[in-house]
This record gives C-alpha cells, sequence and structure tokens, in this order.
C-alpha cells in the first residue's frame, strides 16, 4: 500500500484525496462496525496478517488499491460506490423514507449533486421501489414530472406502447416529425390535465 504523501490519487490533488482517504475511512469503520466484525476479523477476511492494516485505511492513512476496495466492499456487504462516497446507503435512505424524515432526501442531493444520476429497483414485499435520481433542465421540470405523473399508475402495456411512440418519434425522419408536430398543434398542456 502506497501512503498518501507519495503521489497524487486519482487526479486529485493530495489534500482533496486525504479528506478522501478519510471518508473512505470512515465508511469502512461504520460498515465493519454495523456488521459487529473486528479488524482482526476483517483483516483476516482481505488476507492481511494483523489489523494495523485495517486500523490505517480506517484512520485514512493508506491509500487503497481498486481490487481491495472490492474486496473490502464484499467482505462488509456493501458496495465500492458507497465506500467511495459516490452513493448513499440504500438502508438508511428506506429507513429515512419510511420514517418521513427528510434527511434522506437530503442526503440524495448532497451525495450525488448535479455531476451524478442514478436508477435503482429494488423489491420492498409485493411492490418495486424505483429510485431515480437526474438532473435536468429547469425548464422540462414540469413536464418531466407530468410525465411520471401520467405513466406511473398506467398497465405495463400502456407503458410499453407509450415508450414505443417516443422512441418512434425521437428516431422518425424530419417530414415524420414535421406531421406529428403538426397534429399536436391544437392541443395545450392545460388539456391533458385530466389524465394526471
Amino acid at each position: 500500500m502506497e501512503t498518501h504523501d507519495d503521489r497524487e490519487i486519482y487526479g486529485v490533488g493530495v489534500e482533496e484525496s486525504v479528506d478522501n482517504l478519510l471518508e473512505f475511512g470512515k465508511r469502512v469503520k461504520y460498515q465493519r462496525e454495523r456488521m459487529g466484525m473486528s479488524q482482526q476479523e476483517l483483516a483476516q477476511l482481505l488476507g492481511y496478517k494483523s489489523r494495523s492494516s485495517i486500523n490505517k485505511i480506517e484512520l485514512g492513512k493508506n491509500d487503497v488499491a481498486q481490487s481491495t476496495i472490492q474486496k473490502l466492499a464484499d467482505a462488509l456487504d456493501t458496495t465500492p460506490a458507497y465506500l467511495m462516497g459516490w452513493a448513499i446507503d440504500a438502508e438508511h435512505l428506506v429507513d429515512d423514507i419510511q420514517s418521513g424524515r427528510t434527511t434522506a432526501v437530503e442526503d440524495m442531493f448532497r451525495t450525488y449533486g448535479i455531476k451524478h444520476n442514478i436508477r435503482s429497483v429494488r423489491q420492498i414485499e409485493d411492490k418495486v421501489a424505483l429510485l431515480y435520481y437526474n438532473t435536468v433542465d429547469q425548464h422540462s421540470t414540469i413536464n418531466i414530472l407530468d410525465i411520471i405523473e401520467t405513466v406511473v399508475n398506467l398497465d405495463r402495456n400502456d407503458i410499453a406502447k407509450i415508450r414505443q411512440v417516443i422512441h418512434a418519434y425521437l428516431h422518425a425522419d424530419p417530414p415524420i416529425k414535421e406531421i406529428v408536430d403538426t397534429a399536436l398543434k391544437p392541443y395545450k398542456p392545460e388539456d391533458f390535465s385530466d389524465i394526471v
């Protein structure tokens, strides 16, 4: 393992990389303690001779190879994205949503910001939860929300047809698009308010 003082890490400056290593270490420690695992037990799972390597990782003193990040994630029953701070802890997100706490939403905004997006599906009892996060142009927001609210309660056959229409329009030649645009001109957005 290289120490963070030896080089620039993942294309970021040393100061930022030190912060990243500290945050990475905190996540490793949190997951390890959450699983009731000692540093020695985690060290053994990763093939280290002593707990000191895990201790250094948790304190942010050692750079961690990509292969080790994957091994840590597997041993700690999480993802490399979570350990690297690129994803939120889904279990806590579900707890927050179920309890009505807004911290889950705030964590998503803080975690993903404007540079990242996520599409995730999870089976919860007899339903499937869909988590979709993306940043969009501010002028498109209302239309996107209207589309989601319109299709979310349709049956899967109608949703498949709508998807087909959208894809057909996006891939149509200009004369076909012009025909569709002309056909839609008499309609105003408020004409569709009864659908939502």
